[in-house]
This record gives C-alpha cells, sequence and structure tokens, in this order.
C-alpha cells in the first residue's frame, strides 16, 4: 500500500498489506537457511574476509549516498 506524506507530496511511504506481510514472514525463513547453507561452504577466515569485504561496500555506499 501506498501512503503519501502529507508534508511533503514528493515522498511516498510503501508498506505491506496483511496479505504481503504473511508471504515475507512464511518465505523469509526458507531464504534464510538458504543463504545459511550456502556460507556454511566458506571457513572462518574466509567468512571474517567476506564480512569485511561486505563493511567496505556497505560504508562506500553509504558516503555516496550521503555526498548527494
Amino acid at each position: 500500500m501506498r501512503t503519501t506524506d502529507p508534508n511533503d507530496r514528493r515522498i511516498v511511504y510503501a508498506t505491506l498489506t496483511e496479505q504481503g506481510t504473511t508471504f515475507i514472514s512464511n518465505l523469509f525463513p526458507q531464504f534464510e537457511a538458504l543463504i545459511k547453507e550456502q556460507l556454511d561452504v566458506l571457513d572462518e577466515e574466509e567468512k571474517g574476509t567476506l564480512i569485511m569485504g561486505l563493511k567496505t561496500i556497505g560504508l562506500n555506499a553509504e558516503s555516496h549516498w550521503r555526498a548527494k
């Protein structure tokens, strides 16, 4: 569902319907299990490297959007 901001017409908030919330609630555990299964092939050092890389990407994205 979409709701416009009463103070700024450019802003539109999106919210899930009850049906959408139920769908996501049912889907998320399957998605989480799939990700865990995929990451289980990594050893601890590889997981650490992945985490550091993802943090670097996240910080870069954050600074990119703040600069705009």
